[in-house]
């Protein structure tokens, strides 16, 4: 997993959850994190997604990760749409990562839908790590 220099950078095995891509033209879903009621311990509190080079997304075709936040273990639709990263094709992508951050409006439970668009190949054998970050 990456590190960004002079940030926080610890990760909590416990909150952890590792999903592989759907194939194209579908989406799925992460299992849940608890991070907690809203209060001072969300400052610098960031979800990290961590992905491997992949060779089979293909041209111009779009992957979208979109944070996912609920009161309760039962997310259903609720979803951020501002905190939305998309990874365009190039014959696959290069390894990366990126952090969403989870402040005060979030709520206690986090995960990230994953979509494939149409087109874009199977990408079952690419799976990205989520981790909650202090």
């Amino acid at each position: 997993m990456s590190q960004k220099v002079n940030r926080r950078n610890k990760v909590d095995a416990l909150l952890t959850v590792t999903k592989a891509l759907p194939a194209a033209d579908a989406n799925n879903d992460t299992d849940e994190i608890y991070v907690g009621p809203a209060g001072p311990h969300r400052e610098g509190m960031k979800l990290r997604a961590s992905w491997p080079a992949n060779t089979v997304l293909v041209a111009t075709k779009l992957l979208t990760l979109t944070l996912k936040s609920g009161a309760t273990g039962a997310l259903a639709a609720e979803t951020d749409p501002t905190a939305t990263y998309v990874i365009t094709g190039d014959t696959g992508f290069a390894a990366g990562y990126v952090d969403f951050e989870l402040g005060q409006n979030v709520g206690e439970y986090v995960a990230v839908n994953q979509a494939v668009e149409t087109g874009g190949g199977s990408n079952i054998a690419t799976s990205f790590t989520y981790s909650i970050v202090c």
